[in-house]
């Protein structure tokens, strides 16, 4: 280290550097003109959420971001590059610091008609995951006891604000499921509907 001269290649002005590798490189000045300032968010929440989203989708989250890659969700060109369009949308579609981002359709990308703003409570309520002791593969149902004819048959039932509602008992998986997502249908709940292949 100590003291050297060197002059910048853009501007010609000379300077004086400790560092040796600085030599011959533009001036601070010079670096700083070349970049746009686009918007002081880098530490909000909202730019946080996001630049988290668009890690996910692009593959550098390890786990968590193959859960979307191997199903190909990505985000739409117009928010990837572009957080101030992101910001836009946001901020018309009711965004505010107790809301989450969250995708309409699980299997779907992060794009303007797909997200909405809601609690972290409606978020779980939409999870494409079921429970490991889910032995159905449907959300909202479980075997129910067998009764003396031996019979198996299937309980349908849902939670709505912690409370759990009933929905029936059903012959198949398939008639439960279906109730299910009737339930949510009828009543217009932000609960995600089962998929169901017959």
């Amino acid at each position: 280290m100590g003291n050297y001269t060197t002059i910048c290649p853009k501007c010609g002005n000379e300077r004086t550097v400790n560092d040796k590798r600085s030599i011959g490189k533009q001036c601070r000045s010079c670096i700083n003109k070349g970049r746009v300032v686009k918007h002081g968010d880098y530490k909000t929440r909202l730019y946080g959420i996001w630049n988290s989203a668009k890690k996910r989708v692009s593959g550098s989250m390890n786990v968590t971001s193959r859960r979307y890659t191997e199903k190909g969700i990505v985000m739409c060109e117009e928010w990837k590059n572009d957080y101030l369009a992101f910001k836009k949308w946001a901020l018309a579609n009711g965004y505010s610091d107790n809301l989450t981002l969250d995708r309409k359709d699980n299997d779907g990308n992060y794009e303007p008609n797909n997200c909405r703003w809601t609690t972290k409570e409606v978020q779980s309520r939409n999870q494409r995951q079921i429970s490991s002791v889910n032995t159905s593969g449907y959300k909202g149902v479980s075997k129910a006891y067998k009764k003396a004819d031996g019979v198996e048959r299937w309980r349908a039932r849902i939670k709505v604000s912690k409370v759990e509602i009933a929905l029936g008992t059903f012959e198949s998986k398939i008639d439960a499921a279906k109730a299910y997502n009737k339930y949510i249908i009828e009543n217009n709940l932000e609960h995600t509907l089962n998929k169901i292949e017959e």
